[in-house]
Parts: C-alpha cells; structure tokens; sequence
C-alpha cells in the first residue's frame, strides 16, 4: 500500500528498452487536481531502459503519475491510491 509522507517509486519502462535517455519525463496529477512536475526520471544503474523517480506524496487521495519521452514516446499512466500518514500512527473515523 502507498503511504502519505513515504517515498513511492514510479518505473518507466522505455521503448524497447532504450538506454541513455535525458527526456524521461513525469507529471503528477495530484488528488486537488493540481498537477506537479514535470520531474526527470532517472535511469536505472542496474536495469538498463527502466527508469524511475521517487515521489513523496503529502496528501490522502489518488494520484495519477503519468510518464513520456519525446525521444522515443511511450505514454504510460498510473493511478494510485495514496492514504494514512505512514510512519506516524494513523486513525481513520467515519462520522
């Protein structure tokens, strides 16, 4: 599950798995409808073509992590469900 105030990991996987990329880029559509980035994914060291970029979400609600490159496109979206405050203890209550 992914937590309000922990780091969670966005991979991209390029076409064809193409290495050496600088135009990985990644745009947060946050739960307010706000949008944040766009963020420049970085290559992996150990899998060549995947890219990646840790996000550190701050608020409940579901975030859409959207990822291109214009060198070699490839759109890719993610939605995720982001709750509780995860380290710190964390009570939900209906009313």
């Amino acid at each position: 599950m992914a937590l309000v105030n922990e780091t969670y990991r966005i991979y991209y996987v390029a076409d064809k798995f193409q290495t050496g990329l600088i135009d990985v880029l990644l745009t947060v559509l946050l739960p307010d409808d706000t949008e944040a980035g766009p963020f420049t994914m970085t290559e992996h060291p150990l899998r060549p073509g995947v890219y990646y970029y840790d996000y550190l979400p701050i608020q409940n609600g579901q975030y859409y992590f959207e990822a291109d490159s214009a060198t070699t496109p490839k759109q890719f979206v993610q939605i995720v469900n982001i709750e509780g405050f995860g380290s710190v203890p964390y009570a939900g209550f209906d009313n």
